[in-house]
């Protein structure tokens, strides 16, 4: 199995975090596309956390809300910060909340969660240790038991994954689960944010970042205690549900994309061959195997072309 404790271990940053400190100031992003309840919904909840210094981001994709939800981001728009981002991309919808974010610390959750009172002070409290770079938070599904397990956000054989982020022991992670997880703000400049090439429903995304978070050097810690119940609202967001020809098109473009820019770690060829016999074997649709043709050398252009956005910045990790 593939851990995080390969990675080098990376010297405190300066001004980082810790339990001999006052609370660090916490900014909370919420990425939003299509979602109207459960987005208010959302957003109740963490208007009442129970944690003393944090701001709200709301990034908003959605062309036009309800009358419902409009009144209500209107009615409380003193309580958060309201960016509008077009076209819709969720690893750019992030990178906006990271340039609006203020605090030491960011969380980054989806806009259909119901999160713990503690949420964020379990988030912040992960970090004093200052090797730890990252926190990915529990996710609880209704209807799904909690699980006691040290085997959370896993690469195995470098190709399949342990996610298991209902369980119930606290241990390091390679990744996180994008609907709740943070990172120190300073890494996430120097890691270079997160990446729009990973496009649609923007699958892996997350999972990025979360690699070259130990690239430089640190962890990341599964907290249970940071935890939220995803309600996986069917309408909005990103559409990672499995199902129809588009969504199988980009979750396998995603997918290449980030073999092609984590291997050794993910084995490009291991993952291609094992998506063909996927296609042909288990879901006896080989009539898919086209778009399987097609996303891999789409996804190395697009590898191509972030590589060569991310060289033309200094000091980015590429």
């Amino acid at each position: 199995m593939i851990t995080c404790r390969e990675t080098q271990r990376a010297p405190a940053i300066a001004g980082a975090p810790s339990g001999h400190r006052a609370d660090p100031f916490v900014s909370v992003v919420v990425a939003t596309y299509g979602r109207e309840e459960t987005l208010c919904q959302t957003l109740s909840h963490l208007f009442d956390l129970d944690y003393p210094s944090y701001e709200i981001i709301v990034v908003d994709q959605t062309p036009t809300h309800t009358p419902v939800t409009e009144r209500f981001l209107a009615e409380h728009r003193d309580r958060f910060q309201y960016v509008r981002s077009e076209p819709p991309s969720l690893p750019r919808a992030r990178n906006v909340g990271v340039t609006r974010a203020t605090g030491e610390i960011v969380v980054f959750l989806d806009d259909d969660v119901i999160p713990a009172p503690s949420l964020l002070r379990a988030h912040v409290e992960a970090y004093d240790e200052p090797t730890v770079g990252g926190v990915a938070g529990q996710v609880l599904v209704p209807g799904e038991p909690r699980l006691a397990t040290d085997r959370v956000g896993q690469v195995v054989d470098r190709r399949y994954r342990h996610y298991n982020f209902n369980s119930t022991v606290v241990t390091d992670a390679l990744f996180a689960q994008g609907c709740n997880m943070s990172f120190r703000r300073a890494l996430i400049d120097e890691a270079g944010g997160f990446e729009p090439a990973f496009a649609s429903n923007s699958t892996f995304e997350e999972i990025d970042l979360c690699l070259r978070l130990h690239r430089l050097g640190y962890r990341l810690r599964f907290e249970p205690q940071a935890s939220v119940l995803h309600l996986v609202e069917a309408s909005g967001g990103c559409g990672n549900r499995r199902g129809g020809l588009k969504w199988y098109y980009w979750f396998l473009h995603n997918l290449f994309l980030l073999a092609l820019r984590h291997q050794p770690l993910l084995s490009l060829a291991r993952i291609a061959w094992d998506e063909a016999r996927t296609i042909v074997r288990v879901l006896r649709d080989p009539w898919l195997l086209p778009l399987w043709l097609v996303a891999l050398p789409h996804a190395a252009v697009s590898f191509r072309r972030a590589r060569a956005k991310r060289l033309s910045r200094s000091g980015v990790v590429t």
